[in-house]
């Protein structure tokens, strides 16, 4: 901010850092696919995640599954996915009764479209149910646009967009 001062400026202009840490969040997620026929295949993913502003302080995740390979051309792919799994959540808060593991269902789909030579488009979803609460849901929808800026180097701008239905 700027405080009125009778000498040349006239002004005098005042800032207040805050050095210590206000947010955070980490995520990483692995993914191995293999295909067992030109339209079937097989996967597993595990993940981690951390949001303490979202109330979650660790989150693990497993999942296997299959998957349809339902459009495999050069210049545009989609295929969706159907898995099983096991989540362990470990809440910022822990509430009274609150089930730290449990078993979820995940249905997934991913969509690939390039543009021109040198950029795509690409839309994932993914929705994952507690089959102990089925009330308890997470969506999560990526869009991203890539372009080759050169032969080992390119930009990659994109839109995340989560919904958990019964937050931690």
């Amino acid at each position: 901010y700027a405080i009125v001062d009778p000498n040349p400026p006239g002004y005098v202009v005042v800032e207040n850092k805050t050095t210590t840490l206000s947010a955070e969040s980490y995520f990483f997620t692995g993914r191995y696919d293999h295909k067992i026929t030109d339209r079937l295949f097989w996967f597993s993913t595990d993940g981690w995640e951390r949001n303490r502003p979202a109330g979650i302080n660790n989150r693990f995740v497993l999942n296997a599954g299959l998957g349809n390979i339902w459009l495999d051309q050069e210049r545009t792919k989609f295929r969706t996915d159907y898995a099983l799994g096991y989540t362990y959540e470990d809440p910022v808060f822990l509430s009274p009764g609150y089930v730290r593991g449990f078993p979820t269902l995940r249905l997934g789909a991913n969509f690939m479209q390039k543009i021109g030579a040198s950029s795509a488009y690409t839309s994932d979803l993914a929705v994952t149910d507690n089959l102990r609460h089925t009330a308890d849901w997470l969506g999560v929808w990526k869009n991203a646009l890539t372009t080759n800026l050169n032969q080992r180097l390119a930009l990659k701008a994109g839109l995340d967009l989560l919904y958990d239905n019964q937050p931690a």
